[in-house]
């Protein structure tokens, strides 16, 4: 059995949680990334986390790493292509997280929808970012985990 290595998570704040979970734009937009500050996680932190086990290119802004991803607790769910790539200057993001049939490109990771496990949806009566509930999203995280096989 496989051991954790590495671990990265994040809080979702009100807005995350609005905007991976409302429908896209008709011409494009909607944000449907999650931004990792990297106050938070420091772009040395992230080559640390994909060292050896992904592969890494450079865009514009600078760093992506695009690997296979398994999701927790779902056993039938085959690996998935997944990029994080730093989008400005101040964030790294794993980006087309908006629902299937929000968005042409969603991508949302299966562990994390609502329709398939335990993670929560957005309330039908939520307009705004301010509206989704606190209890919500009060202790609402995303992990990230690289195992000591190299897969995460």
């Amino acid at each position: 059995m496989a051991n954790i290595l590495k671990v990265v998570f994040k809080t979702l704040t009100k807005n995350d949680f609005f905007r991976i979970n409302s429908a896209g734009l008709a011409l494009g937009g909607g944000q449907a990334y999650i931004d990792f500050r990297r106050s938070d996680i420091s772009v040395d932190r992230w080559e640390e986390f994909f060292a050896g086990a992904s592969q890494r290119n450079m865009r514009a802004q600078g760093p992506a790493w695009t690997f296979e991803l398994r999701n927790l607790g779902l056993a039938t769910v085959q690996p998935k292509p997944v990029v994080i790539y730093q989008r400005r200057p101040a964030s790294i993001s794993l980006g087309s997280q908006k629902l299937p049939g929000n968005s042409e490109d969603a991508n949302r990771l299966e562990a994390w929808r609502p329709d398939l496990t335990g993670f929560p949806s957005m309330p039908g009566a939520v307009a705004i970012a301010n509206d989704v509930p606190d209890a919500l999203v009060a202790n609402l995280r995303i992990f990230l985990l690289r195992d000591d096989e190299d897969r995460f």
